[in-house]
């Protein structure tokens, strides 16, 4: 079985470890780059190919809004957006840019594989 290559995108650190910590103990999944913004989350997919991006709206510089749309543009992968808080505004924002589901940060382990898993199979 193929892993699911992912990419993180926070500008917190400790979330972006965190979901590095859970996702590469599984088989299922390989986190290819952790970024601190858009940007460097679209420097990275432009070396690296990802599957799935997972993507904070709001960060410093390069919002995830902003690089969601250039992400599905670029045909650089899928997105799931993380958001803190149910901001339906920012969401359904991110969703017209293309994203392909969204999950709030206060998740299981488990709730977030299955949500990567869907959005790279398309049934998020």
């Amino acid at each position: 079985m193929e892993k699911i290559r992912v990419i993180i995108a926070d500008d917190s650190s400790f979330v972006r470890d965190g979901m590095k910590i859970i996702l590469s103990v599984d088989e299922a999944f390989e986190v290819i780059g952790c970024a601190a913004d858009g940007k460097e989350a679209i420097e990275i997919a432009e070396k690296t190919q990802p599957d799935v991006f997972l993507m904070d709206i709001q960060m410093p510089g390069m919002d995830g809004i902003e690089a969601t749309g250039y992400i599905v543009e670029h045909n650089l992968g899928k997105v799931l957006i993380l958001t803190t808080f149910d901001d339906y505004e920012l969401v359904k924002k991110a969703l017209s840019k293309g994203a392909k589901g969204y999950l709030i940060k206060n998740h299981t382990p488990e709730h977030l594989k299955q949500m990567i898993k869907s959005v790279y199979n398309g049934t998020a």
